[in-house]
């Protein structure tokens, strides 16, 4: 199993001289927009990121150290009195690629090394899904669609709606979530980062179909 992944250093206006450190295996931009539940009232600012080996025992590495030269608010969350350019100091002892910020390009990894594909490039849903697959796209933490897709007409069903593609699907959701979107162009982020599909009871980036 691939155990390559990201370290993300992130911050909240709303948190000020907080920044939150941590790990995950999808696109950091995916992990700033779920750690945006209702009580937390501002968005995520990605400070920097990095793509490691051994994610998860980096992290876990990079918390112990951080432990011991800053405080940690609460035992039980990421969260640190520390300044970006003292966490930016650790991370650059790291081998790695560090995140791209281009809003035209999404990060893939083809044997771990680090390539931009356009977001713009359509793909089709019957090319990478498989009958009655479950798709999934969420808000926050609790707030989930999970359509099921259907390989006949190459549509995603939720609920009683057809959703004819994977963008439309994730855009409806944000409309539904927030009305004030409908009519206005969508600016959310490549639908195949941010949604999901099952296989074997795990939740996985539909991202890496596309490989």
């Amino acid at each position: 199993m691939d155990s390559s992944g990201w370290l993300y250093c992130l911050s909240n206006s709303s948190m000020p001289g907080l920044l939150k450190i941590g790990q995950t295996k999808n696109e950091p931009k995916v992990r700033a927009e779920q750690l945006q539940t209702t009580g937390v009232p501002l968005p995520f600012k990605i400070e920097f990121a990095k793509y490691v080996k051994d994610y998860v025992k980096k992290e876990k590495n990079l918390i112990n150290l951080l432990e011991k030269y800053y405080e940690r608010i609460n035992p039980k969350r990421e969260f640190f009195k520390v300044s970006k350019d003292e966490v930016y100091t650790f991370f650059e002892l790291l081998d790695g690629e560090y995140y791209k910020f281009n809003e035209e390009t999404i990060i893939d990894d083809i044997d771990g090394t680090i390539n931009n594909k356009l977001v713009n490039k359509n793909y089709d849903m019957k090319d990478y899904f498989t009958d009655g697959m479950k798709i999934r796209h969420k808000i926050g933490i609790t707030n989930i669609w999970i359509g099921i897709y259907d390989k006949l007409t190459n549509t995603i069903k939720y609920k009683n709606e057809i959703f004819t593609s994977l963008s439309k699907f994730k855009w409806a959701h944000y409309i539904d979530h927030n009305p004030d979107l409908k009519g206005k162009k969508d600016i959310y982020g490549n639908p195949w980062v941010l949604c999901e599909y099952e296989k074997d009871n795990e939740w996985i980036s539909t991202f890496e179909l596309l490989n």
